[in-house]
């Protein structure tokens, strides 16, 4: 992985982590994770292509905050890709597996209630 490469893993990260909020300081992150501006603002532009960051006035970048709205889109694209992947996953299960669980677990109830 080239420097260019870990710089937008790093910064992903930190925008994801909320540790990077607001106006992005290239000076600051240059500083912060060692590395020279070459790499950095080739980080920047693909977060920038990727939506994670928008330019604003002044020339500076800003970190987009996300919305309610987005966060929503995200719980349901994920609770629909879980519901998939369970319906996908159904065929290839072993039943005989599961319900000797569950019966081992009922024997444990009747062993604790008897107790």
């Amino acid at each position: 992985m080239n420097i260019s490469e870990k710089t937008y893993h790093q910064l992903k990260t930190k925008i994801i982590a909320n540790e990077l909020v607001g106006a992005v300081s290239e000076n600051e992150l240059c500083q912060e994770l060692n590395v020279s501006r070459t790499p950095l603002r080739e980080a920047i532009f693909r977060l920038m292509t990727e939506g994670w960051i928008e330019p604003s006035k002044n020339k500076t970048k800003t970190i987009k905050p996300i919305t309610f709205s987005e966060i929503k889109d995200i719980f349901q694209i994920r609770k629909d890709i879980e519901i998939m992947v369970l319906n996908l996953s159904w065929d290839n299960q072993n039943v005989a597996l599961y319900t000797a669980i569950r019966d081992k677990i009922q024997l444990g109830f009747k062993a604790e209630n008897q107790d």
